[in-house]
């Protein structure tokens, strides 16, 4: 991850210690970011046309998880995939998830905007690993 470039994380998971797991371990590796969590992807999403339609927004790391009640992380997506180009530049989607369905893998692999799929938990050398190379 380019260091000279503020990124913001998001993180969208309906089980509150899963996102308290992702805020400690992003928090460890990139202290001077701010990190968003949210157990209603509705709002996360609201937080995302809010805050990343401004010229001046910060890029965003978003860690969505797949099954969630009432709306799906695919839900979700499909939402950030009609936004504004200048918007949906800014947010790299990184599917967090327990599920080991390849099905859920290949689909993440196909969606372009998805950068990877994450096995959860998120572990610190797994984020090392999953950003290293990442410019943002």
């Amino acid at each position: 991850m380019n260091s000279q470039t503020a990124t913001d994380f998001i993180v969208v998971d309906d089980e509150p210690m899963s996102n308290r797991i992702c805020e400690i371990v992003i928090t460890r590796i990139f202290p001077e970011s701010d990190v968003y969590t949210f157990t209603n992807p509705e709002k996360a999403f609201a937080h995302i046309t809010n805050t990343y339609s401004h010229p001046q927004a910060h890029n965003a790391i978003l860690f969505l998880d797949i099954a969630m009640p009432i709306v799906s992380g695919w839900q979700i997506l499909e939402k950030i995939g009609d936004l504004p180009d200048e918007v949906k530049n800014r947010i790299n989607v990184y599917m967090l998830s327990s599920s080991t369905d390849q099905k859920d893998i290949n689909k993440a692999s196909r969606n372009p905007l998805i950068k990877r799929f994450i096995e959860k938990p998120l572990l610190i050398n797994s984020l090392r690993q999953q950003l290293s190379n990442a410019d943002f």
